[in-house]
């Protein structure tokens, strides 16, 4: 029998276990730590022996058992190919993930304990938005929406007093798709008060992050009570563009801002 073979049977396991512990063993001794008789334990040391896992010594009376290392030393060899395949697995699975991030852009995922009619609304109605919109710190002192295909919103977000960002932010867009509870698709883009396409300041901002980009935002039914929402912005043209969008910290702040979301779901 292979070694493979002798250890697929849980007792020969536990014995194995028992003469890594202490070294050696009689058969009495090792006999006394199972509740199965002596003759079917002598039965498994007889199948270790076979696969040349264990070695027996007659000393005088007794037959002591101790582990043959050398064909311990082949499993681990074995499991250490095992493992390096899997590692090597988990390195290509990762370089996978990451191309695939890269593909896809930017995606913002949370799911809220809200029926999905009520995020919709609380991501669509003016008045709801300004309670959550822009990051922890920040409020919302103007939110401008005209909820059809071809119309714009305009969005205000202001920082804390004294801070660099102590001041009225504008971003807008056009609305492309509408499908009620279900998804969004908008453009969005740094503006000014009536929402016309600016440069972002050059403190803070790479000036590699895009002019405009499109954003699709996703609403989806999990229960009665739950609901998940997604932000999804795709690569843009150039990886630049990209790293510029990581580095503006668009991520954290979304996520930020939707600790308010849920906050304004809870009241």
């Amino acid at each position: 029998m292979d070694i493979y073979s002798a250890l697929a049977e849980p007792t020969r396991r536990k014995i194995i276990e028992l003469l890594a512990l202490r070294g050696q063993l009689s058969a009495t001794d090792i006999s006394g730590n199972f509740k199965i008789s002596p003759p079917a334990i002598s039965q498994h040391l007889k199948v270790l022996r076979e696969a040349k896992l264990v070695d027996m010594e007659k000393r005088a009376q007794s037959r002591i058992y101790t582990i043959n290392t050398n064909k311990l030393h082949e499993i681990e060899v074995w499991i250490g190919k095992i493992n390096k395949s899997w590692e090597q697995r988990f390195d290509r699975l990762d370089c996978i993930l990451k191309e695939m991030e890269n593909n896809n852009g930017v995606t913002i995922e949370r799911v809220f304990d809200a029926p999905v009619e009520m995020v919709w609304k609380a991501w669509t109605d003016e008045e709801l938005a300004k309670k959550w919109w822009g990051p922890e710190g920040f409020s919302a002192p103007s939110i401008k929406m005209d909820l059809r295909v071809g119309g714009m919103y305009i969005f205000a977000m202001h920082g804390p007093a004294g801070s660099e960002w102590d001041k009225d932010i504008y971003s807008a867009g056009i609305y492309k798709e509408i499908v009620p509870n279900e998804k969004l698709v908008v453009t969005d883009y740094f503006s000014d008060e009536a929402g016309n396409k600016i440069k972002p300041s050059k403190e803070g901002m790479d000036q590699n992050f895009p002019d405009e980009m499109t954003v699709t935002v996703l609403f989806e039914k999990i229960e009665d009570n739950k609901a998940k929402l997604t932000i999804i912005y795709p690569h843009p043209e150039t990886e630049e563009q990209y790293q510029a969008m990581l580095k503006s910290g668009m991520k954290e702040g979304w996520n930020s801002s939707l600790n308010k979301f849920a906050l304004a779901l809870e009241k």
